[in-house]
This record gives structure tokens, C-alpha cells and sequence, in this order.
């Protein structure tokens, strides 16, 4: 009878509590910053570390082209080339296809199915951005947002902004030429 377990229960606990501080330990040392409350369950606490060092390795995993993802001969028209049928089949299939990824799509309430299509095929998409080759269950979420409101797609339908910025600023900085990084 290979494989089974006669530790007591007790020590079990005792040896996922000694590997969750030996991997919380690895972490910070690995610059990971993060905070563990003390009264959590041992199992519990072992999966968050684990999902930690998986999060904290991201970047050292082969680095894919979005493009790669969807399959050859996949193309992606001008949404104004597509009926509106077309417009939501298509975005169904780019949705499907990044969520076999663990890529998911967080924007803003009722930004319309063409104005999300042209953000996800051809500003997000078909640039050149490479994402880490993610098969460990790591979520990526695309928010659309950059926290610069005046050049963003989706400020029309986003609450956050409506709630920073009145239409007179928008228009101002967008005049203005100004980003995120120089206003």
C-alpha cells in the first residue's frame, strides 16, 4: 500500500502550516508583497501562496502575439465591413477564443458591440503587445482603462469618468493634445 498518508491529522496540519511559512518567506524574498491574515485555514492560506508564486512567475513563462491565439485565416474587417450579425459573431468568437486563454473583458457598461470590436481587433489585438503563455489558470482582464479619461474609448459609457471629468475638461484636454503621462 504505497502512497498512503499515516501522519494524524494533527501533523498534517503542522506540515502545511511549516510549507505555507516556508513559501511565504520565498515570496517576499522574491519581492512579492502581499498579506496573509493569521487566523486563515492552512488549506486555504496554501492555495492563495500557491496562486501567488504562480502570479509572481507570469513573467518568466514564453511570451505569445495575441495574433497567435486565434486560428489561421482568422480575420478581423473593419467593423463597418460587417452587418450586425456579423458584428456580434465575430465578437464571439475573439471573446470565446481569449477566454480559452484566461483573457477576459471587463469594460464599461453599454459600450456598443462595435465600438468594443474595433477597441478589441484593432487598437488591442493586432498590436504587437505579447502576453505570457498562460496555462496556469492566471486571469488576465482587459479593462480598456487607462485611468486618462480625455483619450479613452469607452468615456461615454463610463461611470468613473462621468463622475471625474465634465464634458468641458474631456474636450479641453483632448484639445490640449494632452496624456496620461503629460498633460
Amino acid at each position: 500500500m504505497h502512497g498512503e498518508d499515516w501522519r494524524s491529522d494533527d501533523d498534517r496540519k503542522i506540515d502545511l502550516e511549516l510549507e505555507n511559512k516556508a513559501l511565504e518567506l520565498d515570496l517576499k524574498l522574491q519581492g512579492a508583497t502581499f498579506r496573509v491574515e493569521s487566523d486563515i485555514d492552512p488549506e486555504l492560506e496554501n492555495s492563495f501562496l500557491n496562486y501567488v508564486k504562480d502570479f509572481e512567475e507570469l513573467d518568466k513563462l514564453p511570451k505569445v502575439k495575441l495574433t497567435s491565439l486565434f486560428p489561421p485565416g482568422f480575420t478581423f474587417p473593419p467593423a463597418d465591413e460587417l452587418t450586425r450579425e456579423e458584428l456580434e459573431n465575430k465578437l464571439d468568437d475573439i471573446l470565446d477564443i481569449l477566454e480559452e486563454h484566461n483573457i477576459y473583458l471587463e469594460l464599461a457598461n453599454d459600450v456598443p458591440d462595435d465600438v468594443v470590436y474595433t477597441y478589441l481587433a484593432h487598437d488591442y489585438i493586432l498590436r504587437e503587445d505579447t502576453f505570457p503563455d498562460n496555462n496556469i489558470g492566471i486571469n488576465h482582464i482587459i479593462s480598456g482603462c487607462t485611468g486618462w479619461c480625455p483619450d479613452c474609448f469607452q468615456r461615454e459609457y463610463c461611470e468613473v469618468c462621468r463622475e471625474n471629468w465634465t464634458k468641458k475638461e474631456l474636450e479641453r484636454e483632448r484639445l490640449k493634445g494632452g496624456t496620461e503621462e503629460n498633460p
